[in-house]
């Protein structure tokens, strides 16, 4: 990363953190005081969270190992890491790559297009990765830990946490870009973020519903099989459309070192050559979008 694009990266992220908790207009002691505040609660919510994902996930870990089931758990785990980034994605790609008044500010100076893309792209992967933090990491902490893993899964496991959540990014940030660039229905970022808070709520409360209905019934040992028989049928079906779920699944579930090694091999270069890719189609996509967005 050149010296432009990381000054780029910082500021965008600094805009960003500021325009989402109001610190930019404040006075001294003020913006102290909102900081504070900011971080206790960040903490609460972060501990809160964890609680909820740690117990569910310890209790779909023992669920399988009482099967020997337990390799089903990291595929979906993925599948639940892919989903939480492509809705994360949607609803800060077009705020952060356009509805930002810093792209107003960025676009006379001399930056080439692919720089501006890239800083822009990696305010976004940095965001998914603390919310990756926040939702998967005592999942396979957990994993590991019952699991009797050893050192080599939580060194393949920091990689394949890095690299996985930068596809689905990739896909849809392509998306919306190309949605911007031709298409003024978005283009509002008062309806935008109405229709997303919507959309979030929806989903969360739909997702709590699910867990606690799936806790109440109460399922016999046969019906619990073929529950995961099906999860993990659901997960081959969208491994075909996400290529680094099966790699990354292979990578942390494989028992000798050259194949969990090819696993993660093979996520690397499907990433790397999706990034190059996406920056390759996008830079222009983009520049199209953002000029028209001033507007």
């Amino acid at each position: 990363m050149n010296k432009k694009i990381f000054s780029l990266t910082k500021a965008f992220l600094k805009n960003s953190y500021q325009n989402n908790f109001g610190f930019s207009r404040q006075g001294k002691q003020r913006k102290t005081r909102a900081k504070i505040g900011g971080i206790l609660l960040a903490i609460i919510l972060i501990v809160y969270i964890a609680s909820i994902f740690g117990f569910i996930s310890f209790g779909m870990i023992q669920s399988f190992m009482s099967i020997h089931q337990e390799t089903l758990f990291i595929g979906i785990f993925f599948l639940a890491i892919a989903f939480l980034v492509i809705f994360q994605t949607i609803f800060t790609s077009v705020n952060v790559f356009y509805f930002s008044k810093d792209v107003e500010h960025v676009l006379p100076f001399p930056i080439k297009p692919w720089e501006l893309l890239v800083a822009k792209f990696n305010t976004i992967i940095i965001t998914e990765y603390m919310i990756e933090c926040l939702f998967g990491l005592v999942p396979i902490l957990l994993y590991g830990i019952l699991t009797g893993a050893g050192f080599l899964f939580y060194l393949f496991a920091i990689f394949v946490l890095l690299l996985f959540p930068i596809l689905p990014g990739l896909i849809v940030c392509f998306i919306m870009m190309i949605i911007m660039s031709f298409s003024k229905l978005f283009r509002d970022k008062d309806k935008f973020q109405l229709v997303s808070s919507f959309i979030i709520i929806a989903v969360v409360v739909g997702i709590q519903l699910f867990f606690i209905n799936g806790q109440q019934q109460g399922m016999s040992e046969e019906e619990m099989l073929a529950s995961l028989m099906q999860a993990n049928s659901m997960v081959s079906t969208i491994s075909s459309y996400f290529p680094t779920i099966e790699p990354s699944v292979e990578a942390l579930t494989s028992t000798t070192f050259l194949a969990a090694f090819w696993g993660l091999l093979k996520l690397f270069t499907i990433t790397v050559v999706s990034y190059v890719i996406f920056i390759f189609l996008g830079q222009k996509l983009y520049l199209r979008g953002a000029i028209g967005s001033l507007s």
